[in-house]
């Protein structure tokens, strides 16, 4: 029994381990089945997946507004601005780059290039816009296209100011274009399967960094205004004022004034005395901000400038208050003492900018903590120049111009960081003030070895025109000779014997040249005239008498004379009889006449016999040169000295002196010594000399007579003759004497002088 059921059990198990063996297969078959289908299944998901995330560039299109961007599958994108107005970066992750990688130019939507490039670690396709100026970027995105709209912040504040011109700015109204493009780049956009904090890292690690400006000390905010004052210095005023922090003003004008609006401050500081352009100033508080109204006599274009703590508002003067402040400097400075200390405190600091030398578009900037660099570019945009800045220039600013010129503003710039500029065509150079005066010193230096380095040449240098002594004097004062350098002056042949380099010897030449010219030459002809006062007058001239000017029309005969324009008389003594007044009376007048004229009228006193022609000179004489014409007589006179007796000859002539200039309009300025010595009455010491002289200057043009007139004698004799005693009974005398008088008899003299300018000899 117990054998059967062992074997019972035995083919029992027999039997349970041959039907697990014949569903092993099938087990078997089942385990293979779910693992291919896993692995399709795994294999499909990762596929689909990377599908999804995978995407290519295919296209990138420009408009005249707007940018497209074109991609085979739906992607991602983050837009941001670096610290450069002038640049957009738009970045694509799990994107590749379907098109030729290189520059794509552009004159649309405000777009002058586009760089793209893709790196693969991770992958990321980045797009550079360069913009032609700073505008801000408005994405829109839709299935596998994103478009960019570019928006000119200027069209945009100039809509909002037509808007709201009736009513009073704000203060985030008044912001300028750099401002907003900040603020329009500040938000960056991605799809909805981007993450927010994937932003920030691929900035970080795509842009190239710019270079870091030097460390400077942060000012917090202003809480209080604490002085207020004001500036004339040449031709503007200045209304300084300070803060305990940096001031954020917001300026704009309402009729005739001005207003400041400083927000979150309180002024702790008195308000100083208005000046011209200014009729008033007046503070209160408003709202939040403290606001300062300036009243204005006059409307006068201003500028504002915010930097660090202080704010400066500009106005420029008028012509007449410019006059009245320089006047007011000349009084200051000639009272000595405190002023000279001020002047000297004054010449210390850099030169100020001149408002009225500026002529460039009138622009507005405000800046809060900008970098420097993308100001310049900005300027250079608005200017058309092209600007090259120096590595060392770096810093940054805080500043607000309102209204004013794009040079004045660079200049602005400028000063602040103590830079330069250097202007060559179309290119300005910008670069730290010490880098100038170290580029002009190594320039000099290199110019001292070239020239030391240079081989001496000799040349002679014939002088035509000029005297060897005058040229070697010009090139002294001129300072044309090299340290090693000589001239040597040859009288005898008018020569100069130049020794120095090649390059002074040519500048040598240069200058002679110029000065070795012929100078043109002038003849002089004179006409010097006796003649009686009424016929003078028939001349045009009116001698002695009143004061004004005698232009009559005159005939002699048939000759009809038309006068010129004549000045008047000057009498120097009053005439009287011979024997009171031997002498005579000297008098001056000028006038111009033209030449044809005054030969009718001497021809027709000649012809009645009513003149006198003493002499008719004529003489050439070089420009500038003095001329002199002589005619008279040398008078014998003994004196008696302890030496004994001698003879000395006094001259007794009519003399006449003239010195022409030929100015560059064709006229000729005469310089004119004109005297008339002649033999006077009897003395016990011989006989005296009558001396009557006229020193004057003229213009007249070329050709035309100058008259001088004025030198005239009065003389009157008395004579009586009768029976001795017989006459001088009173009253019967008359019956045996007889009394004669003569005179008065005026003799005039009349000098008329024609130049005529001769170019060649």
């Amino acid at each position: 029994m117990r054998q059967n059921m062992k074997y019972r059990i035995q083919n029992a198990e027999y039997r349970g381990k041959r039907q697990w063996f014949s569903y092993l297969p099938s087990v078997i078959c089942g385990f293979l089945l779910i693992t291919l289908i896993a692995v399709s299944g795994c294999a499909t998901t990762a596929g689909v997946q990377e599908e999804r995330q995978i995407a290519t560039l295919t296209a990138i299109d420009i408009t005249d507004n707007t940018l497209n961007i074109n991609a085979d599958k739906p992607f991602k994108y983050t837009i941001y601005k670096p610290s450069d107005p002038y640049k957009t970066i738009v970045e694509l992750p799990d994107m590749r780059l379907g098109i030729a990688a290189g520059k794509i130019k552009s004159e649309k939507a405000g777009i002058t290039e586009i760089m793209p490039s893709q790196t693969d670690e991770p992958l990321l396709t980045k797009l550079e816009i360069l913009l032609s100026s700073p505008a801000g970027i408005v994405p829109a995105y839709k299935g596998t296209l994103l478009t960019l709209n570019v928006i000119n912040p200027e069209e945009e504040l100039k809509a909002k100011t037509t808007e709201k011109a009736a009513e009073a700015p704000k203060a985030e109204e008044t912001k300028v274009a750099a401002e907003k493009i900040e603020d329009a780049f500040k938000e960056t956009k991605t799809a909805e399967t981007a993450k927010p904090e994937e932003k920030p890292k691929a900035a970080e690690k795509e842009e190239p960094a710019l270079p870091k400006p030097p460390a400077q000390k942060e000012l917090h905010p202003a809480t209080s205004i604490v002085k207020v004052s004001i500036e004339k210095e040449q031709d503007v005023l200045k209304l300084i004022i300070k803060g305990n922090g940096a001031l954020k003003p917001n300026v704009f004008e309402l009729d005739s004034r001005t207003v400041l609006d400083m927000p979150n401050v309180t002024l702790d500081a008195p308000l100083p005395k208005a000046q011209s352009p200014l009729k008033g100033l007046r503070t209160g508080k408003y709202k939040d901000k403290t606001r300062i109204v300036l009243d204005m006599k006059e409307k006068a274009s201003f500028s504002v400038t915010a930097i660090e703590d202080s704010v400066i508002v500009a106005f420029q003067l008028s012509e007449k208050e410019i006059y009245a402040a320089k006047a007011e400097k000349k009084a200051e400075t000639a009272t000595g003492g405190e002023v000279k200390t001020e002047a000297k405190a004054q010449t210390a600091e850099p030169e100020k900018p001149v408002e009225g030398k500026y002529k460039g578009q009138k622009i507005s900037l405000d800046f809060q903590d900008a970098d420097i660099g993308p100001i310049f570019r900005l300027l250079a945009d608005i200017s058309g120049y092209n600007f090259v800045i120096d590595p060392a220039v770096k810093g940054k600013i805080t500043l607000k111009l309102m209204n004013v010129p794009w040079d004045q503003a660079l200049d602005i710039v400028l000063q602040t960081f103590g830079l330069g500029k250097s202007v060559e065509g179309n290119i300005v150079w910008i670069a730290p003030v010490s880098m100038f005066a170290k580029m002009s010193d190594e320039k000099t230096k290199a110019k001292d070895v070239e020239e030391k380095a240079e081989d001496l040449m000799q040349e002679i240098i014939r002088i035509n025109y000029a005297t060897s002594s005058e040229i070697s004097g010009a090139i002294d004062k001129g300072k044309l000779l090299s340290s090693r350098g000589a001239v040597t002056i040859d009288n005898r042949m008018n020569t100069l014997i130049i020794k120095d380099t090649q390059k002074s010897i040519n500048k040598i030449k240069e200058l002679v040249k110029v000065m070795d010219v012929a100078k043109p030459q002038v003849m002089i002809e004179a006409k010097i005239v006796e003649v009686g006062s009424n016929y003078s007058e028939s001349m045009g001239i009116r001698w002695g008498g009143n004061l004004g000017t005698a232009s009559p029309r005159v005939g002699f005969g048939n000759i009809d004379i038309a006068s010129g324009t004549f000045s008047v008389n000057t009498p120097i003594v009053t005439a009287g009889s011979a024997a009171t007044n031997p002498g005579g009376v000297l008098g001056l007048s000028l006038g111009s006449a033209s030449t044809v004229q005054v030969n009718l009228s001497l021809s027709a006193l000649e012809s009645v016999g009513k003149s006198k022609r003493l002499s008719n000179p004529k003489i050439m004489t070089m420009d500038n040169e003095a001329a002199t014409i002589q005619q008279g007589v040398s008078i014998p006179v003994q004196t008696v000295s302890a030496e004994g007796t001698k003879t000395e000859y006094v001259n007794a002539t009519l003399s006449l002196g003239v010195t022409p200039r030929i100015t560059p309009d064709g006229y000729v300025q005469l310089k004119i010594n004109a005297t008339n010595n002649a033999l006077g009455i009897l003395t016990p010491q011989g006989y005296a000399i009558e001396t009557k002289s006229v020193n004057t200057q003229a213009l007249v043009k070329n050709g035309d007579t100058l008259v001088i007139g004025g030198i005239y004698t009065t003389n009157t004799s008395e004579g009586e003759e009768g029976i001795p005693l017989l006459s001088k009974i009173p009253l019967l005398g008359w019956l045996f004497k007889t009394k004669t008088q003569t005179g008065p008899n005026v003799t005039e003299l009349l000098v008329f002088i024609t130049p005529t300018i001769v170019t060649k000899p």
